[in-house]
């Protein structure tokens, strides 16, 4: 049992295996699950305790750009001090996941009360507090959570835009052929205006070569008879 803030640290072995108690008072019953945080199981898997009934002033967490904040975020493969003969894949806290999520953060660094954010810049950090800080990785998930689904979003209006961009695509292709079979109707026209205008020219030719043998030979006449 440890006392800190005037708060307790419970653990109650039970057929779960075992219960971890957070309290205000050193009274917590033992036999209730009010004051449970989480749950080490018999199976050895851990969880912890998010009923609804256990929480107020419920609201949707706002996106502030996480998911473009998350790309920004490196895994690192590193060995520890203390392990020397093992290469581990993780995240490292360094400055670029302090600066993008310092919510993640667990650490004993003070805080804005109001906003709950630390108020230390990394560079400010000395050596022992950067030294105890560590990551909580079930909030680092719900900012996964809150990342899958901008980019869900940002898909579903990629795929709308898509969907949007195909229809005039193919409204486009649609008035493209009308209009190509238009203009081949207008071309076959052309040409069979063209035919005839060649044969008119023809038949006018043919005339007016007629024309003047009648004149010439009205000409012959009138000169034969002294006509004026």
């Amino acid at each position: 049992m440890t006392r800190k803030n005037d708060s307790i640290l419970m653990i109650s072995w039970s057929t779960y295996l075992c219960d971890f108690y957070y309290g205000s008072s050193w009274t917590v019953d033992l036999n209730s699950t009010t004051f449970i945080k989480s749950r080490v199981w018999n199976t050895g898997n851990y969880t912890i305790m998010s009923s609804e009934l256990r929480k107020n002033n419920i609201q949707i967490k706002n996106n502030n750009d996480v998911l473009n904040r998350l790309t920004k975020l490196n895994i690192y493969s590193y060995v520890l001090n203390d392990v020397p003969d093992k290469t581990v894949i993780g995240l490292v806290i360094n400055e670029e996941l302090y600066n993008n999520f310092r919510n993640v953060i667990i650490n004993n660094i003070p805080k804005d009360i109001k906003t709950e954010r630390i108020i230390k810049k990394y560079s400010e950090l000395t050596n022992k507090e950067k030294y105890d800080l560590s990551v909580d990785y079930n909030v680092l998930l719900c900012y996964f959570i809150i990342a899958f689904q901008e980019f869900y979003k940002k898909y579903n209006d990629f795929y709308k835009k898509q969907e949007e961009l195909n229809k005039k695509y193919n409204d486009f292709n649609e008035k493209q052929e009308d209009f190509n079979k238009k203009y081949n109707d207008f071309n076959e026209k052309q040409e069979e205006f063209n035919k005839k205008q060649e044969d008119f020219n023809k038949k006018q030719e043919d005339f007016n070569k007629k024309q003047e043998e009648l004149n010439n030979k009205y000409e012959e006449l009138f000169n034969k008879f002294n006509i004026k």
